[in-house]
């Protein structure tokens, strides 16, 4: 039984990327049943753009939401999660894009892991300037991780323009902070559902370094404090130990210091 997909994307003063990331949606081989766009307040022509993208490609459901303020990256994919009516999510970032099979792929494989609500697979990330290759599919069937909460302590397993989940489980990101509310998400599905499950294939396409850049990655003290704040509440409500969450701080702050010191040598 086919299932149907939604994609959610949050947008802020993403003018100069917004339309390189909806053509990669409206370039799937398996295009989405409705795709939410939900705008943090631009002050930028972001929502003329979308609109005007959307108005070009009206074989594809559209809603996109202007919010009055932002209310960061996180509560906005909640905005859209609710408003979706399909039976998976997938999030794209407005400044990301997508391989053309990314949502075939991985819509297949959550119909051969039925009990597995969360998923994602690999990406590259695209120097300044380098273009998008749409590598040819491939015939054999990329190998399948299963991520378990302790590998999820070791380090995040999901870049967010990676993810598809099922609408329907009850966890949200939170909305109380804007740095590494992805990670406290993926921590809470994975201890509440088990596994997730990721594919060993590149469909995401990041224009940016996943941290020390543009965006909110760029601070990486807060992603630093975000992290921490995520295995803390993981501790709160009891699914790991004193000992887990201890040994979890100190190693998050060992790799926040090897960041800082790869940064200092790109300056």
């Amino acid at each position: 039984m086919s299932q149907t997909i939604a994609v959610v994307m949050p947008t802020f003063n993403s003018a100069t990327t917004v339309e390189r990331a909806l053509a990669s949606v409206v370039g799937q081989t398996r295009l989405p049943d409705e795709v939410i766009i939900v705008d943090n307040a631009s002050s930028d022509n972001t929502i003329p753009l979308a609109q005007a993208f959307a108005s070009r490609h009206n074989v594809l459901t559209w809603r996109i939401q202007v919010l009055p303020t932002n209310i960061g990256p996180g509560a906005a994919r909640n905005y859209g999660w609710d408003l979706a009516k399909s039976d998976l999510l997938a999030f794209l970032d407005s400044d990301d894009s997508w391989h053309p099979e990314k949502l075939q792929v991985q819509s297949e494989v959550t119909h051969r892991f039925a009990d597995a609500v969360l998923f994602g697979h690999g990406y590259v990330v695209l120097r300044q300037g380098e273009p998008v290759l749409a590598t040819p599919s491939q015939n054999t069937t990329p190998s399948i991780d299963r991520f378990k909460l302790h590998h999820f302590l070791i380090r995040n397993r999901l870049s967010t323009p990676t993810v598809m989940l099922r609408r329907q489980i009850p966890e949200r990101f939170p909305d109380d902070f804007w740095y590494g509310e992805d990670y406290a998400l993926w921590l809470r599905i994975v201890a509440a559902h088990g596994a997730a499950v990721f594919q060993r294939r590149t469909l995401t396409f990041l224009h940016k370094q996943t941290y020390g850049e543009s965006g909110l990655s760029a601070d990486m003290t807060q992603m630093h404090c975000g992290e921490l704040l995520a295995v803390q509440r993981l501790r709160r409500t009891r699914d790991i130990g004193v000992i887990s969450c201890e040994m979890t701080k100190v190693w998050m702050r060992i790799k926040h210091v090897r960041r800082r010191v790869k940064m200092s040598r790109r300056v």
